[in-house]
This record gives C-alpha cells, sequence and structure tokens, in this order.
C-alpha cells in the first residue's frame, strides 16, 4: 500500500438494530431480582436469584431465558419469556 493510498471500510447499508430485535416491547418486564417470586407464582416452587442468572448465562438442558439490559446495570426479562421457558423445560422433560 503507498503512503498515498487510504484502506477506507465498505459502508453500512443495514442498521445495527436489525440484528437485535427488541421482542421485549410488548411483553411486561420483570428485573431479574424479582424473576424468582414470578416463577414461583407460575410453579408454585421456589428457585434462588442465582439458579435465574445462571439460566441467563448458560441455559438448562439446552434451553436460555433470554434477557435483557434494562438500563445502568440492571437485567430484566419478561413474565411470558419465563413461562415460555418453564414451559419449553416442561416440554423436554415430558411433563406437559
Amino acid at each position: 500500500m503507498s503512503a498515498t493510498s487510504v484502506a477506507t471500510r465498505p459502508s453500512r447499508t443495514f442498521s445495527k438494530n436489525l440484528h437485535r430485535p427488541e421482542w421485549w416491547l410488548q411483553e411486561s418486564p420483570v428485573d431479574l431480582h424479582d424473576a424468582p417470586a414470578v416463577i414461583k407464582a407460575i410453579t408454585g416452587r421456589e428457585v434462588s436469584l442465582a439458579t435465574v442468572r445462571r439460566w441467563v448465562r448458560v441455559g438448562t438442558l439446552g434451553v436460555r431465558l433470554r434477557a435483557f439490559a434494562s438500563g445502568g446495570r440492571q437485567t430484566s426479562t419478561t413474565r411470558e419469556e419465563l413461562a415460555r421457558f418453564l414451559a419449553a423445560l416442561a416440554s423436554i422433560r415430558g411433563l406437559i
């Protein structure tokens, strides 16, 4: 490359938001700290906050709980996503 030529990036014609669908906008948000209480209301079983965080990070039985950043360092999910996640786990375990 000569000193007079300048390497340029190709222009991007797509929006960054195309790859980040905001699935949570039409759903009821739940802070991750409140998720164990919501799960107990749905299933009747208690789970710890550490368990919910693990479901977000690595998942269980090949299913991950979707979550989103909701401001600062706060992470949230939705009531509907919790219900979908629990239904998927029950389906895998053969409970549904």
